[in-house]
């Protein structure tokens, strides 16, 4: 009997290492949120590497380096402007996938996708700026 309650301690204490636990004030002072555009903490559960790059580059003459991922994720917060949804696709140019240490409470300054780029990749909303704890953590 004594078991149960030392279990259910060390699963609270578990559960609260995962949990997120609001804005970090640091990290939203780097974001000048502008009209139009939203400041939101998520949490990525799916990823998809697009191939697409915004860069007219032949084959021959260069390597692209930056490419369009597609990601899915649970909205934990809107810091700042208005946004109402609690799931967001969204695409961020960048050379490679993150971790989930990164995505995991991802700091995403997101603003509409231009027609063309909503019909090329399927996506609405676009990446202007991001950041996370994880960049901190020592």
């Amino acid at each position: 009997m004594r078991l149960i309650p030392t279990i259910l301690i060390l699963l609270a204490l578990c559960s609260c290492a995962t949990h997120y636990r609001g804005a970090d004030a640091q990290i939203v002072k780097g974001f000048d949120v502008l009209p139009g555009q939203a400041l939101l903490v998520v949490r990525v559960e799916s990823t998809e590497y697009t191939g697409n790059s915004p860069y007219e580059c032949p084959e021959d003459v260069c390597i692209p380096f930056y490419f369009w991922y597609k990601y899915e994720a649970e909205v934990l917060d809107v810091v700042k402007g208005n946004f109402n949804t609690q799931k967001l696709s969204f695409a961020v140019l960048h050379h490679a996938n993150y971790v989930k240490e990164v995505t995991d409470e991802w700091y995403i300054l997101i603003e509409k996708f231009d027609k063309k780029s909503i019909d090329e990749l399927g996506v609405q909303y676009r990446v202007v700026q991001h950041d996370a704890k994880a960049f901190y953590n020592e």
